[in-house]
């Protein structure tokens, strides 16, 4: 492990594949449907980064990276439709959990549930 900084920031189009190795890393091999990301197809691999790509377009204040340096290391992804607020992922790497990551990701979605909660 290293003492890097963890930062938060919005997710753009440029860390779709970063933050999708990221969440491939972020579960084990042997976990049923999750499976899939490790043994997809260049196709499948594609359809999982376009909904990240959705996201970010429909529902940019809901999707964040965590970073260690320039790594993405974590992803968050939440949306809002018709008044109610959904986390849709949050996933850290292994060797990045218990360092910050975890907390950082998933304080930031929070001012886009407040607004939800408003509305």
């Amino acid at each position: 492990m290293t003492d890097t900084a963890v930062s938060v920031r919005p997710m753009v189009q440029g860390d779709v594949r970063a933050a999708f190795d990221a969440t491939t890393s972020a579960f084990p091999d042997n976990r049923g449907r999750l499976e899939q990301f490790r043994i997809a197809t260049p196709d499948e691999k594609e359809r999982y980064q376009t909904r990240y790509r959705h996201l970010i377009d429909t529902d940019p204040a809901g999707a964040f990276v965590a970073l260690e340096g320039e790594r993405v290391v974590g992803v968050a992804l939440a949306l809002r439709r018709e008044g109610l607020w959904f986390l849709s992922l949050m996933a850290v790497r292994p060797t990045s959990r218990a360092r910050g990551s975890d907390g950082s990701c998933s304080t930031e979605p929070r001012p886009t549930a407040r607004a939800a909660a408003a509305a």
